[in-house]
This record gives structure tokens, sequence and C-alpha cells, in this order.
């Protein structure tokens, strides 16, 4: 996707229900979050399992982890983008906030899944709260859907011009 032109940019009513939709978004992901925390600190984790539950859990917290990983990233490099670019933006503390809650959110939802995957004891409650909690990182994803058929449907998935902001060497010995 290219640059985006002036009038493809959003009314301020827009942004504002942007802005909002994306504050009522990022406070379900959390408000579930804490729940399942609250949840997760009443059950025990002493309890022993076998070697079959313990691989799930693995497999499960390592898909978890690498599915994360990439949405961790682009939270950081939104993070750099406008910190190091904030006068390109017309609404500058609403951007960074952005960033930031995607990547607070991100990582909370991580520690609160494997957390979760890890106190459980069989390996059907392992995989239904695997596909259950998956879902709830995603809330984001379901929330852009009204956006889509909108006047700032152009404006989703614009691509932020990302720099390399330092030199990368490598070495092969």
């Amino acid at each position: 996707m290219g640059k985006i032109s002036e009038k493809q940019l959003p009314t301020e009513q827009q942004t504002n229900q942007v802005i909002l939709t994306m504050l009522f978004c990022s406070a379900a992901q959390i408000l579930v979050s804490v729940l399942i925390l609250l949840q997760v600190g009443n059950n025990s984790f002493g309890t022993s399992v076998g070697f079959e539950i313990q691989l799930v859990r693995f497999i499960c917290c390592s898909m978890f982890h690498f599915w994360f990983a990439k949405k961790v990233e682009v939270g950081l490099r939104s993070m750099k983008y406008t910190a190091m670019h904030l006068s390109k933006f017309k609404h500058q503390q609403w951007a960074f906030v952005t960033s930031t809650l995607q990547l607070l959110i991100i990582l909370l939802i991580e520690v609160v899944n494997i957390l979760n995957l890890c106190q459980l004891s069989t390996c059907m409650d392992i995989l239904i709260n695997y596909i259950a909690l998956g879902f709830v990182s995603e809330f984001s994803t379901h929330f852009i859907e009204p956006f889509k058929s909108s006047e700032m449907a152009s404006l989703i998935g614009a691509v932020l011009p990302f720099e390399n902001f330092r030199n990368i060497k490598v070495i092969v010995d």
C-alpha cells in the first residue's frame, strides 16, 4: 500500500470513533486477562501430571510464544516509529498510546495464557483453553471489521515506512 492522500485522512469524528473502539477493545482484553489471572491465582500449580500433559503444555505454550513474537515485534517497531516521527501524527499522544497498549496487552495476554495452560491437568482442558485464549488475543482483529466497509477502509493495512535506524552488521566466522 502506498502513501495516503490528504482526502483519505479520517475526519475528526472518524478519528474519535477509532480511538473509542481501540480503548474499548483494549479494556476488554485487559479485563478478560485479569479475570483469567484471578482464576489462575486460585488454582493449585502443585498437581503432579504425566509426561503427555507436560508435552501438550509445552507445545501449546511454545505455539503461543511464537504466535505472539511477531505481534510483540510489530508493537515495538510501532512504538519506535511513533517516538521517532511524532511530528507526522495529528494526534501524537494517541499514536504512541496505541502502540504502547498493543505491546503491553500482548505481553499480558501471553503471560496469562501460559500461566493458565500450565495449571491445567487434562489434554482436553489445555487444548480448549489454548483455542479460547487465542481468541482473546485476536479481539482487535474482530473490532476492526466495522471499519472495513467505511470510508476509512483504505487506511486498514496501511504500511508505516519502518526504517532501519542502525546499520546491522553480520559477521560470519
